[in-house]
């Protein structure tokens, strides 16, 4: 078993139909909806965003003026566009959409909403793209711009957790290092949250060769981890597994496999 990192960010990337999040009601992309589905081709600037068809859905919602389209498809495709290595494409698609939100009908605080959640969709794609100078500079953007809407207000945490994880692939160590303490400062008593960025510190140790520390805080992780999701979850599983490299690392055969058996059998169940 492989070593298991960033526990709770691995997996397969989904590209988000029509910036997805807008689950809860009031919330900018909520509003946006409404606006782009009063328009008669509303709903088939909808429908092609729901297909994936994200290209098709910016272009139709530019060609007819349909600014809720145009915020809500062309800031997926925005998102799409770092996926497919379109760099270039991406800025240009996020400079325009800064200019539209700006001249936009929506009110201050809508305007700033939007802006945030854009930076954060975009540098969740380019950190999970590999791209990490991109992810520090749109979380930056989204930290500096953020403002707390239904129960986001733990964001901050989150967003130093990820940007701490770009410098981390980096190898900048002592940036990362940096963000993620300011995370679990931020998280405070959150629970699984803070579970992740113990880990990240656990595995930052690691790599510095620092077994004791990496130790300890995996240890940490576990706490946090049985207290908030219990000792069968996954995430448990995969902090194991980080434990048993790092014992490995170590030249403690024993305990390593020890904790890799205890990860196999969390983790292999069916």
């Amino acid at each position: 078993m492989g070593r298991m990192r960033n526990f709770l960010f691995a997996g397969v990337m989904l590209v988000p139909a029509i910036l997805t999040g807008a689950d809860k009601p009031g919330t900018v992309l909520d509003v946006l909806r409404e606006e782009m589905l009063k328009d008669s081709m509303g709903s088939t600037i909808d429908s092609l965003g729901n297909a994936r068809d994200m290209d098709g859905a910016c272009s139709l919602a530019k060609r007819v003026g349909n600014d809720g389209g145009i915020l809500l498809a062309c800031g997926t495709l925005a998102f799409l566009q770092i996926v497919r290595g379109e760099d270039v494409g991406a800025e240009s698609t996020y400079t325009y959409l800064l200019q539209k939100v700006k001249r936009s009908r929506l009110n201050g605080d809508l305007k700033k909403e939007y802006v945030w959640r854009l930076n954060d969709m975009l540098g969740f794609a380019s950190l999970e793209s590999g791209k990490y100078d991109a992810a520090i500079r749109y979380y930056g953007r989204a930290l500096k711009g953020f403002r707390p809407t239904y129960g986001d207000s733990l964001y901050p945490a989150y967003a130093h957790n990820r940007v701490g994880m770009a410098y981390h692939r980096k190898g900048d160590y002592s940036k990362a290092e940096k963000h993620y303490r300011e995370a679990i400062r931020l998280y405070g008593d959150a629970g699984e949250p803070v579970a992740r960025v113990y880990n990240n510190l656990g595995m930052l140790k690691y790599d510095l060769k620092d077994y004791d520390g990496a130790i300890r805080y995996l240890k940490e992780a576990l706490k946090v981890l049985y207290e908030s999701v219990g000792k069968e979850d996954r995430r448990v599983g995969y902090v194991y597994s980080n434990m048993a490299d790092v014992y490995e690392a170590m030249g403690e055969q024993k305990k390593a496999e020890e904790y890799r058996q205890k990860a196999r059998e969390i983790l292999e169940r069916p």
